[in-house]
């Protein structure tokens, strides 16, 4: 089987049938619930011709997967007509459970064993309602997930989680000093908790983000902090935000010769890890850890006594802050951030007495990028007209231009021919083909990366005085500063937190797979993923009731197709697409009242 039969076959199982919605045939059922034990009784006294009839994921119903569908609205407003049909069939999902791991693994357990009328004191209703809950759940994850770009699969992820878990998404593109690092809020164990969701690949699980925005979260100065204060008082310190870190591992189907058959091909697992990073354990957790993160806890020496003595003595007005020695050793505090000027100026300039970014471009990064060809200058006042709009945009921040690195990537992918549209990940390879190994993204960053760096000691430190005395102070790392955190009061460690290196320099932290996995409560699920896996949980429910049930689905995706297929082609006479559709559609009234007769 060629790969455009294969998806077209698993798409025609996988895309959303009529909707039969549950709600419409439960109230049929529960007309005759009288009925319903009779036929129980029924059953385990006569015996029954086996059933031969075998259906597949097409008769079970998916909410469409749909990125704006299954978002909530902005400040946490009831989403539209997808994400209320999503909640409706989440809801007896884990329905005794109160966190991640008992929903998940309720999935799982449900998975392996099966379902069974009795589970249920016989009542038809609910047998029903939470057959026809798991599958819809582990149908639409599977699409949500396999059948999407990274980035959409993370976003449908999320609002998945967030309506499983009665919870909300929390608008992506904050900006300012008050921004969330959590992704969505959860309803666990009767409170409101922040979640910040991470989900990679296998082997490339990482957990990190902005340190500013986590520490406004923790200190309880985040703009939404007030929708999880409830949580947040009782976590260690008196703060907290929750980490669920999954990674997906799929394995694609081939066929005979060994060709790979697409996306919608894919099963395998989703593994979930959770922990929480609190005003508790933050200084202990990054104070191990390398690089970047154990920079953001930091802390100036002289501080570190300040706040100490400060909280010893009663913690009484003023509360320390950070700030240098003058002469005499007096405190002198840090001074405001400064806007660095005229944005043109600073990043066009040319001029070699008042150099702008676009100088250090042409002097330093431009000789080492000659390969690159004759339209080279274009690419370095492109860069430099970026600059330009970044300072616009943060006068206060003009150090941070390459951070993230798209700032400048996505600059050099657009001169070479990139719309601009979708992921980068193709672009990159277009870039590789077209120039050579030795001019890859990266690698063509290096050049641009020195004459910024120049660029920035030359030219904004002198700008920069905050930014001077930040540099001058004594930070201490690592155990000395994690065994200084610990012996604080709740109060002192936030004030500690909101004086760390990395909060004052809007650092990023990240923490690597292998500590990601085992912090906390560690693996807390593995979910299996895919068309095969929903085909299995269906296998084992097809009883006499159940098999009328998908019947009813299969005649309306009958009846769906017909019709399509009848207005498609022009709505000829000839044609009896419409009279089949009809009955199809007349077929699914039929079996319906059939099951709420039963």
């Amino acid at each position: 089987m060629n790969k455009s039969n294969f998806d077209k076959r698993v798409l025609e199982f996988l895309t959303p049938e009529p909707k039969l919605d549950l709600k419409a045939l439960l109230e049929m059922v529960e007309e005759v619930m009288d009925s319903t034990s009779m036929l129980l009784r029924e059953r385990e006294t006569a015996a029954k011709a086996p059933v031969t009839k075998t259906y597949n994921i097409s008769q079970v119903p998916m909410v469409p997967v749909s990125e704006l569908g299954w978002a909530n609205n902005e400040d946490g407003a009831e989403g539209g007509s997808q994400r209320k049909t999503l909640e409706d069939w989440l809801r007896p999902i884990g329905s005794s459970g109160d966190d991640f791991q008992s929903k998940i693994q309720a999935v799982v357990d449900k998975m392996n064993g099966g379902f069974t009328p009795s589970d249920h004191g016989g009542n038809m209703r609910k047998y029903i309602q939470e057959v026809m809950s798991y599958l819809v759940f582990l149908k639409s994850l599977t699409m949500a997930i396999t059948n999407f770009n990274a980035s959409a699969a993370g976003f449908n992820f999320e609002a998945f989680l967030a309506v499983l878990m009665g919870g909300s998404q929390i608008p992506a593109g904050q900006t300012g000093d008050v921004s969330t690092i959590a992704d969505f809020v959860a309803k666990l164990g009767g409170e409101t908790v922040p979640v910040s969701l991470k989900l990679y690949g296998k082997g490339s699980l990482k957990t990190g983000g902005s340190y500013t925005d986590l520490c406004h979260d923790l200190t309880g100065q985040s703009a939404r902090s007030s929708d999880w204060a409830s949580w947040a008082s009782q976590q260690p310190g008196g703060g907290g935000m929750r980490y669920l870190v999954c990674d997906k591992a799929f394995q694609e189907a081939v066929d005979k010769e060994g060709n790979q058959l697409g996306p919608l091909s894919r099963s395998g697992n989703i593994r979930f890890h959770e922990f929480d990073i609190t005003v508790g354990n933050l200084f202990a957790m990054f104070s191990k850890a390398s690089g970047k993160t154990n920079n953001c806890v930091a802390s100036d020496s002289d501080f570190m006594a300040r706040l100490k003595a400060w909280d010893d003595a009663g913690r009484r007005e003023p509360v320390p802050t950070l700030g240098t020695r003058g002469e005499g050793g007096s405190f002198v505090p840090l001074p405001d951030k400064q806007s660095v000027g005229n944005a043109q100026q600073l990043a066009l300039s040319t001029d070699a007495n008042d150099p702008g970014f676009l100088w250090y471009l042409q002097t330093v990064a431009a000789p080492n990028l000659s390969a690159l060809g004759d339209r080279l200058p274009d690419l370095m006042q492109g860069i430099a007209a970026a600059y330009a709009i970044y300072v616009e945009e943060n006068p206060n921040h003009a150090s941070k231009f390459f951070a993230p690195v798209s700032n400048v990537d996505n600059v050099v992918l657009k001169w070479a021919g990139w719309d601009g549209v979708g992921e980068t990940t193709q672009a990159k390879k277009d870039f590789k083909a077209k120039y050579g190994n030795d001019f890859s993204i990266a690698k063509v960053r290096v050049p641009l990366g020195k004459s910024f760096s120049k660029f920035n000691n030359d030219v904004l430190a002198s700008q920069d005085p905050r930014g001077q005395a930040l540099q001058s102070l004594d930070w201490q790392y690592g155990d000395v500063i994690a065994k200084w955190y610990e012996g604080l009061s709740d109060e002192a460690k936030k004030i500690a937190i909101l004086n760390s290196k990395g909060y004052l320099g809007r650092a990023k932290w990240e923490i690597p797979d292998g500590p990601s996995r085992t912090l906390g409560k560690g693996l807390i699920a593995t979910l299996p993923i895919g068309a095969p896996h929903v085909q299995g949980m269906l296998d084992k429910i097809q009883d006499e009731v159940m098999q009328e049930v998908f019947a009813i689905f299969d005649e309306m995706a009958t009846m769906s197709e017909k019709l399509n297929s009848y207005f498609a082609n022009g709505l000829k006479e000839e044609s009896k697409e419409a009279e089949q559709g009809a009955e199809a559609g007349e077929a699914a009234a039929e079996k319906a009242r059939k099951v709420a007769t039963v």
